[in-house]
């Protein structure tokens, strides 16, 4: 098959090798993968074409090959963006699903009055409040179920409590080891946002306790 055959003048095929080249190039001037491959799935079918027509039908048969490969890691990419994009949507909501967590924890039921833990204490694990009421003693701020707390130590540089927290009423405690919720957050991204929202709304908390405390 020759290009007269095709009735295409030479330099619209050669237009389609250089439009090629420049996908190519921009291959290696992406610096995230979904750019990357879409470049990488236009080259490969613009040298499929230019190689087909050029008669060079080993290279054209390469890149016919490989633009199938590209395309699945394309939709892959694709996929994973929109299951990260969902998780961190369903990590802002209200309803925080704890199962994985209750498979990980050690179930806790305590009194009223009793303190979980003192400020600057070492920290080691974190807890899901599950009934009842808890209390930060520095901020005044009392949270209710179903609410995670104590994860701050994880993220301060000597693993220490950043609060004092102490129960107002009898409670049940869900206790998780920090290294838990670390395996938990590697494998399940919808629990990594809620980590890192929660981590979030604590600090905005300190900032805005913080201001109340100066302008008083």
């Amino acid at each position: 098959m020759t290009t007269d055959n095709l009735g295409m003048h030479p330099f619209f095929i050669e237009t389609i090798g250089y439009l090629a080249s420049a996908a190519s190039v921009l291959v290696f001037f992406s610096r995230t993968m979904a750019p990357l491959r879409a470049a990488a799935v236009v080259s490969n079918g613009l040298f499929t074409a230019y190689f087909l027509l050029k008669g060079i039908y080993p290279m054209a048969v390469l890149n016919f090959l490989l633009m199938p490969i590209n395309i699945f890691r394309l939709k892959q990419i694709s996929q994973l963006v929109r299951n990260i994009r969902k998780a961190a949507a369903e990590a802002t909501s209200q309803e925080f699903d704890s199962e994985a967590l209750m498979e990980r924890g050690r179930r806790v039921v305590l009194p009223a009055h009793t303190q979980l833990y003192r400020k600057g204490d070492v920290a080691d694990e974190a807890f899901l409040l599950l009934s009842g009421r808890v209390l930060f003693v520095e901020k005044d701020i009392t949270i209710l179920p179903v609410s995670m707390f104590g994860e701050m130590g994880m993220f301060t540089e000597k693993s220490l409590r950043t609060m004092t927290a102490k129960t107002v009423s009898p409670v049940e405690l869900l206790v998780i080891r920090y290294e838990e919720i670390m395996e938990i957050a590697s494998s399940d991204s919808k629990f990594s946002f809620y980590l890192m929202h929660l981590m979030v709304r604590r600090m905005m908390q300190n900032i805005d306790a913080t201001h109340a405390s100066h302008r008083h």
